[in-house]
């Protein structure tokens, strides 16, 4: 048990402690811990119900990546939460009623990266554009 404990995050004095649900990408990851203290249930050697057990006093705000999911054994597990955050724009993996009914704020990024992935699709659509008329000429050569 001893070995366990030793584990676990430390709560950081001044640092507000921020719950993520799945690995983020390298540059979210820094930016965040450079602010807060992050719990990765992914590092522990705890099953993750034992260690959202243990933190859950003390966690206020959790990050929600790759669409993992905020359903309702996650809220109940969590009772001092107050935010949800995800970097989705949609919102259907996030239990929306049982967060409303705890008065638990949720954030996403909205439209934010709406023009960007317009963008994309466009520059793919060309590439593959490209593509197809240099294989029609070298077929008709």
């Amino acid at each position: 048990m001893a070995s366990e404990s030793k584990a676990e995050p430390r709560l950081v004095a001044g640092r507000s402690q921020l719950l993520l649900l799945c690995r983020p990408f390298v540059g979210l990851d820094q930016a965040l811990s450079s602010r807060l203290q992050l719990l990765r249930p992914w590092e522990s050697s705890l099953p993750r119900d034992r260690f959202l057990a243990a933190h859950a006093a003390g966690i206020h705000a959790l990050l929600s990546t790759g669409l993992a999911v905020v359903d309702a054994p996650l809220l109940d597990a969590l009772p001092a939460l107050c935010f949800v955050i995800t970097n989705n724009v949609g919102v259907d993996h996030i239990n929306l009623a049982k967060c409303a009914h705890r008065g638990i704020s949720v954030a996403n990024v909205g439209t934010i990266y709406s023009t960007d992935v317009a963008d994309y699709a466009v520059c793919l659509l060309l590439d593959v554009l490209r593509r197809a008329r240099d294989f029609v000429r070298e077929s008709a050569s």
